[in-house]
Order: C-alpha cells, then structure tokens, then sequence
C-alpha cells in the first residue's frame, strides 16, 4: 500500500485474523481463559443467534468464579463487519463503541474478527506515512504503580479505569509493565482452585505478592520523537499491548496503545455525514443506537455509487408490552432523498436482531436502485 488514503479504502478481507476461536454465550469463562493463555490472543468472537460481539482478555478480569460465569454475562455485543468493507469502517466502529475487536462475517458464519493488532500489522506494509510523532498521539497523564505495589491493586485499576496495562515504578524510572494478561496468567492457578469453590479473585489477592515479582521486564519503549509506524511495527512485532513513552532518565511520560495509534485514521473521516433521525430508543439504550447507527452508516457507503444523494435517514421504533409478555418491536426505517424514499420494515423481540433484519431489507432494496420502492413486509 502506497500511502494512508489506499490503507483506509483497503478491504477488511485482506487483513483480519481467521483463526480466532468462536463461542457461544453458554460457554463458561474458565474455558476462555485457558484459550487466552494457551493461544496468547487478546480476545475472541462471542454469537448469539443473529447477535455477534467480543469477549476480551480484559473482561475476564472481573469474573470471580470463571468456573460458574457463563459468557452471557460477560461479552459485549458490538455487531459486526464483512471482509469486504474498509479498514476505516471498521476503526470507526471500534472507536465508535469502545471495542478493540470486531467480528468479521458473512450471512450468519462468524470468518473471523478485526482487530487493533491486525491494523498495527496492516499500517506497517504502507510505505507512505504523514509525520506523526509520539508526542501527538500518547496519552498523558499515565497510571503507573510502584515495584512494591500488590498484584491486587493492578487488578483494581485496570477495572476502575478501563486500562489493560500499567508501567511499573522503581525510584522514579520505568523498570518494568503488568498487564492484564500477566494477572490472568499469574492466577491461573487460583481461577483453578475455583472448581472446588470460593471466589478465585479475592483468594489470590491475598497470596499473589508484589507486581515486582511477576511484570514483564522488557516493557516496550520509545521517546517522543519516534515515528507513528515504528510504534505500531514494534507493538505487532513484539506482540506487546503498550509502547510506553519516556525521558533519558526513564521517566514515564507517556503510553501509546493500539487505541491510539487508530487515530490519525479517524482524521480521514471528518467528511459531513448524513444526518441519522433515531426515534424511539430507550436510555438505557446507548449501546444499542450506536450499533443500529454504525450499521445503516455503512449501508449508505455501500450503496453510495447507487444512491449518492441521501439527504436523510429517519428510524422509528414502536413497542407493543404486554403483561408477563416479552416486548415487541416494530422498527421502520426510510432513507430519503430528491425523487426516492426506500421504505423498510421488521418486527420482533429482539432488539438487535430485528434491527439486523430490517437493515438486511433496506440494503437489499437500495442495491436494485429502483425508485420510490416499499420493502416486503413480515410479521
């Protein structure tokens, strides 16, 4: 790839990682996290019937009794990409819901997932880069904890702040970096225990020691004048979730993660966007809507050479409750444009799956780029 604009446009199906392992909500965490460990991925593909999304190693960290904790109550729905849309779509989605991974499928079959790692590999092979420097894009101020502190407390701020990796301290200098793939490694032996009972987490808090004693090393490095690319070839190639940025005297500065380096990508994407009415979407939600927004946003993209002056698109939610009756949704949809309006509908239980269903409708249409045409519809 030549330079960013090619990289962005290129297809997720050239990129993504075929080989992550696919579950199934009922599955118990601890079988998980002994995959995580054994294959030294980050995270892994989660379907529901027509619902797909992440479960991560991070996620883990909060399971208690991974024995007894299904992955119900654990993953994330997030949706999902094909092998044939962009890179870019998919670094909007991730940044879009907060995710470092995304399914890749094609109907109903789970091909596999993108992630934060993939693009770090992807944006190696461009041969052209805009200048960005590490002081551009780290993050700053840094969590970090002392040699001495408990492996315990790295646990806890990992929770509390939504970080999977924290340098470690020693008079003042970066010595060392605990992530959350060293806690889960390190309390393998305690997540075990929890097949005879008791709650794996709180039990090692208490045996585990310091993070002195079990940090990697040979944290990842570079000062505030290294190269985007030379960021992301090393967190790829040294398979490490965090460059962290420092001084001559080995102060932290700084931390770039693969967050991070997604978001000179997201600067290609401050084009004007078609305005997207959502109506009927409860508080509690928010995840759901940017889901359903994210998804209509990419239809529009793929059926732009057909139709590329949609001026609008309206979603309408109506639910119908019951007593002792699951609620039912009927979701319209109309994108609208000077001389056409396409029109669909779907009904059903499911929030996620009837929106997936109906978005599944309106593509199909818009693809026969006929004008002024309502969707079949079905109960």
């Amino acid at each position: 790839m030549k330079n960013l604009a090619e990289l962005c446009n290129s297809k997720i199906g050239h990129f993504y990682d075929k080989n992550s392992k696919v579950y199934c909500v009922e599955d118990f965490a601890l079988k998980v996290i002994r995959d995580f460990i054994k294959s030294e991925r980050y995270e892994a593909v989660v379907k529901s019937g027509r619902k797909a999304g992440i479960v991560t190693l991070s996620d883990m960290l909060r399971v208690s009794q991974p024995d007894a904790t299904r992955l119900k109550d654990v993953w994330r729905v997030t949706g999902y990409i094909t092998k044939d849309e962009k890179i870019l779509d998919a670094v909007r989605m991730m940044n879009q819901i907060g995710v470092r991974a995304v399914p890749v499928m094609e109907e109903d079959e789970v091909l596999g997932c993108f992630t934060q790692v993939n693009l770090c590999e992807a944006i190696c092979r461009v041969e052209e880069l805009p200048d960005i420097k590490a002081r551009e894009l780290m993050k700053t101020p840094v969590t970090s904890l002392d040699i001495n502190e408990r492996i315990s407390v790295a646990r806890s701020l990992m929770l509390q702040e939504g970080i999977s990796n924290i340098p470690i301290i020693e008079y003042g200098g970066l010595v060392g970096m605990i992530t959350a793939g060293i806690i889960i490694n390190h309390f393998l032996m305690y997540i075990e225990e929890a097949l005879m009972g008791g709650a794996a987490w709180e039990r090692g808090g208490q045996l585990s020691g310091i993070v002195g004693r079990v940090m990697d090393q040979h944290p990842f490095t570079a000062d505030v004048n290294a190269h985007w690319r030379s960021i992301a070839c090393g967190l790829s190639e040294r398979k490490k979730g965090a460059c962290t940025i420092i001084d001559g005297d080995r102060k932290v500065i700084g931390i770039v993660t693969p967050r991070e380096i997604m978001r000179p990508l997201l600067t290609l994407t401050a084009e004007e966007e078609t305005p997207i009415y959502m109506i009927g979407f409860e508080t509690q939600e928010l995840l759901e809507k940017k889901l359903a927004e994210e998804s209509i946003r990419r239809i529009l993209k793929r059926t732009q050479r057909l139709h590329p002056h949609v001026e609008e698109v309206r979603i309408n939610i109506k639910r119908t409750k019951a007593l002792g009756i699951k609620t039912r949704y009927e979701i319209i949809a109309q994108t609208i444009s000077a001389g056409e309006t396409y029109i669909a509908e779907a009904k059903g239980r499911d929030i996620l799956n009837t929106f997936k269903i109906l978005c599944e409708k309106l593509e199909k249409e818009l693809k026969k780029g006929k004008d002024l045409k309502t969707i079949d519809r079905n109960d």
